[in-house]
């Protein structure tokens, strides 16, 4: 992703993925190539076979090529958004008054659970325009860089890395993610997995407190209305810790104090 136009009234941000689709299509033009050198493993018995494969590698690459541009305008005070590839094109322009946010969003890609990022758009109306189908590792930089030039294009106040990555992380939490929120979240503060996990299961406690009543999370919130006596009794020290933390608002070691307190008058 890269910005491809900034100017006054004008910018310009393109997408272009061609990579794996080019990896693709280069082992059928090479299957072409050993065909019309007669390779015998692409002949005789393999000849249908050889053709096939050629098809998939050819038309699989071009299906793993596309083009996305996303402009945003200020004399027309929209933002308009371009995909191109093989499969067709789709477009579509939303008004600047129509946005919400702007943020990075992160997912384990690979196999070693490595953390890839893209920037998405979401309109006030809840749909969501991801500046990239695919998640890609090594772009964490460049996906903020691209955040706050777009919100300074917008006139936007321009977050710093910390509240990007607290939006982030705090949008993981509420879909749930949350082992990928604490990766994340590990990496932003350079903290430990255990405070992750703390500032986490924070972010969730807080997230269920002003959420409405609803039958999925009835029992979560149930759980969170129970007083700090309730939780010691049940052994559920670390639910107690959060809430004294947030009710009296003092430090963790403080918390713990007052649960040994409570403790010796139960």
């Amino acid at each position: 992703m890269r910005i491809r136009e900034n100017t006054n009234n004008r910018l310009v941000v393109i997408d272009f993925h061609w990579k794996i689709g080019a990896i693709f299509v280069a082992s059928g033009l090479f299957m072409v190539f050993k065909l019309i050198q007669g390779d015998p493993q692409l002949n005789g018995e393999n000849f249908y076979g050889g053709l096939v494969s050629i098809v998939f590698c050819l038309t699989g690459g071009l299906f793993f090529i596309w083009i996305k541009s996303f402009i945003f305008d200020r004399t027309t005070n929209t933002f308009t958004w371009q995909q191109k590839r093989i499969t067709g094109f789709k477009s579509g322009t939303v008004h600047f008054s129509e946005i919400r946010s702007l943020a990075l969003q992160t997912r384990t890609v690979g196999s070693h659970s490595t953390l890839g990022y893209r920037v998405a758009l979401t309109k006030k109306d809840g749909e969501e325009i991801p500046f990239s189908p695919a998640y890609s590792a090594g772009e964490k930089d460049n996906c903020e860089q691209t955040i706050k030039i777009i919100q300074g294009f917008l006139s936007v106040e321009i977050s710093n890395t910390e509240q990007i990555g607290r939006t982030s992380v705090e949008e993981m939490v509420a879909k749930g993610d949350l082992i990928n929120a604490m990766k994340y979240l590990q990496e932003l503060e350079d903290i430990n997995l255990t405070e992750a996990k703390r500032q986490v299961d924070k972010i969730r406690e807080e997230q269920l407190r002003n959420a409405p009543m609803t039958q999925e999370n009835f029992e979560e919130k149930q759980e969170l209305a129970k007083s700090r006596e309730q939780l010691i009794a049940e052994g559920k020290l670390v639910k107690a810790i959060n809430l004294i933390m947030q009710e009296d608002g003092v430090s963790r070691s403080k918390a713990r104090g007052i649960i040994k307190e409570i403790k010796k008058r139960m």
